[in-house]
């Protein structure tokens, strides 16, 4: 009866286990508000990016297909390495959260907002720069550049009070063996004769990706 009627039920008998338990729900709690930051804003770049350049009476900036390899090939496999970040340091000396406290609070918005503006307006600015040359460079040079900027996005979310170089930028390695693993396939979709064809993209030059 007890059992049925408790919030919590310890399996064993020392308190410990409710310290590590508060410590893992909010590592978890955390790692679900910065997936969701870090998606939103580069979600938010890309549609910036599109809408931006249409209103501007631009080509299509992104083809579907290329939208499509973003969203499900490089932010995905980024933005589950996110989830598995490690609890912060300091986790456990933050103040209890408030229950009914949003996961999304007005600054947070705030952020992803200008983020996304400040990446959508550079594709723009990288499209429009080149486009007078040839379309589909400029179309590939937006495409890279959109997923090179989301990889050093995903890397703003991975503290919430703690500088990057503080964090540690191996402590996370399922995060680092993602982002290789991305820049890998998207520099195949870039030089690989066959993703050439299906994303319509084609090859850059060294300087392109600097």
């Amino acid at each position: 009866v007890a059992k049925e009627s408790s919030d919590t039920v310890l399996v064993d008998d020392n308190f410990a286990s409710i310290v590590s338990g508060v410590e893992e729900g909010r590592r978890e709690y955390d790692n679900i508000s910065k997936f969701t930051r870090y998606l939103l804003s580069s979600n938010i770049g890309e549609i910036v990016a599109i809408s931006g350049a249409l209103l501007l009476n631009l080509p299509l900036i992104l083809l579907p297909v290329q939208i499509l390899w973003v969203n499900l090939v490089t932010d995905g496999v980024t933005a589950l390495a996110l989830g598995l970040e490690p609890a912060e340091r300091d986790i456990m000396a933050q103040p209890p959260r408030d229950p009914n406290e949003p996961i999304l609070s007005r600054r947070a918005l705030l952020l992803i907002l200008l983020i996304g503006l400040w990446m959508g307006g550079v594709m723009i600015y990288l499209f429009s720069q080149r486009l007078p040359m040839d379309l589909e460079q400029a179309r590939t040079l937006a495409f890279s550049g959109i997923v090179v900027f989301e990889m050093v996005n995903i890397l703003n979310f991975r503290s919430f009070r703690t500088p990057l170089l503080q964090t540690g930028i191996l402590t996370n390695r399922w995060l680092v063996l993602a982002l290789i693993a991305t820049l890998i396939l998207q520099a195949l979709a870039v030089y690989n004769p066959l993703l050439q064809t299906a994303l319509g993209t084609t090859a850059l030059a060294l300087s392109d990706w600097l």
